[in-house]
């Protein structure tokens, strides 16, 4: 009569506390095991079905608890598996359980065995078959029955697969989910070489740099390319001879495809052979560019960009040329079609003028009185303007 009791107890605070905070407050002493899952099963509104191997009691307390956190104090404390279909709430040993899914295996192993196998023949619109057909036919995605198979044939990028019904059904969906495009990147360059006097006159004031730096302060300009009264200036530079437009590719790449671009010389230099001979050989002196952009959620994208400007340095060294370098690696992150220049590329140039009266500057001494030198520096910097671009398939 205790333990109706002690039941009847914990089937109605089950009721009553569920219904109102979906917890449970329960204290219970010696009660049957198989009685609690019971009323747990009650309490999550489920109907139950316990093996006549779970024996044992329960002596438990606790308060304001989830009824689904206690099941599972209870299945781990007494070794009990459980499983839910629907309203259904289903109670076993570990040793049913076990049993239980062998019979599961085996049940399946048979099934695809005497199953029909099917050949089928997928065509790739976007992915590559020979790159995709790795992923299906790993195990650990585990697609494939033990007699399935499957080939990739590039020529045609289509994939052909030899399996059941229901394990094709499985690597259809999987295609259909790899198979998309990849979002396109259109980076618009300019590489500028402008005097250092003249760069307040495109509103750039960059921090103080040294050779082969990272990162310049960066300037945002919210438009498809430069902006107008920016590319109007530059071209002014230009004509006034302040600025050079070295160049202005377009690069176009795929998310976490490397672009890359290079203009410039190879200098020659000749170099011994093994057989004792001289071959001619080559060393780049160029203006290179790569970027590789990945895009983050939000439509924002990270840039990695490597700049090198190498020039030659009109000196050898046991016969080779050597290569002046000067290079800017670095990350940014910026939102779509924003501009970020990158600086500190120097360049320094001196002009020697001599002026004077014609014919009298070779007279000794006196040419020396009546002519004047004037030593002038001109210092320049190479400047980066970059703007990615999202593209839609539309602008493809």
């Amino acid at each position: 009569m205790k333990t109706i009791i002690l039941i009847f107890t914990l089937v109605i605070i089950s009721s009553i506390t569920s219904a109102q905070t979906n917890t449970l407050t329960i204290h219970v002493h010696r009660i049957s095991l198989k009685a609690a899952l019971q009323g747990l099963a009650t309490a999550l509104h489920c109907d139950a079905i316990i093996s006549e191997k779970i024996n044992g009691s329960l002596t438990m307390s606790h308060h304001n608890i989830e009824p689904m956190l206690l099941l599972n104090v209870i299945a781990s404390k007494y070794g009990i598996k459980w499983e839910q279909q629907g309203k259904l709430l289903t109670f076993m040993t570990q040793q049913e359980w076990a049993e239980q899914k062998q019979r599961e295996e085996q049940e399946k192993t048979i099934a695809n065995n005497s199953a029909t196998l099917h050949l089928v023949m997928l065509t790739l619109r976007y992915a590559k078959a020979t790159q995709l057909i790795n992923l299906l036919h790993s195990t650990k995605t585990n697609l494939l029955s033990k007699r399935g198979s499957i080939e990739a044939d590039s020529r045609t990028n289509t994939i052909m697969v030899y399996d059941t019904k229901a394990n094709i059904h499985l690597i259809k969906k999987a295609i259909k989910a790899l198979d998309q495009p990849v979002k396109q990147i259109l980076i618009e360059t300019h590489l500028v070489s402008i005097d250092h006097d003249h760069e307040k006159a495109v509103g750039l004031s960059f921090s103080n740099q040294t050779t082969n730096t990272t990162l310049d302060i960066p300037l945002t300009i919210n438009k498809w390319s430069l902006s107008q009264p920016i590319a109007a200036t530059l071209s002014l530079l230009e004509k006034q001879g302040h600025a050079d437009i070295l160049s202005s590719p377009r690069l176009f790449t795929a998310d976490q495809e490397t672009a890359s671009i290079e203009t410039g010389e190879e200098v020659p230099y000749q170099e011994s052979s093994e057989n004792g001979g001289t071959t001619v050989a080559f060393k780049k002196a160029v203006l290179g560019l790569k970027i590789t952009p990945h895009i983050l959620p939000g439509g924002r994208i990270s840039l990695n960009v490597h700049i090198n400007h190498d020039r030659p340095a009109n000196r050898l060294i046991k016969e080779v040329p050597m290569i002046t370098t000067r290079q800017i690696t670095t990350n940014v992150i910026l939102n779509n079609r924003e501009t970020i220049v990158l600086g500190g590329i120097y360049e320094r140039d001196v002009e020697l003028n001599v002026s004077g009266i014609i014919g009298m500057s070779h007279v000794p001494l006196l040419g020396r009185l009546l002519s004047k030198n004037t030593t002038k520096q001109h210092k320049r910097e190479l400047l980066i303007f970059v703007t990615p671009m999202i593209m839609n398939n539309n602008d493809i």
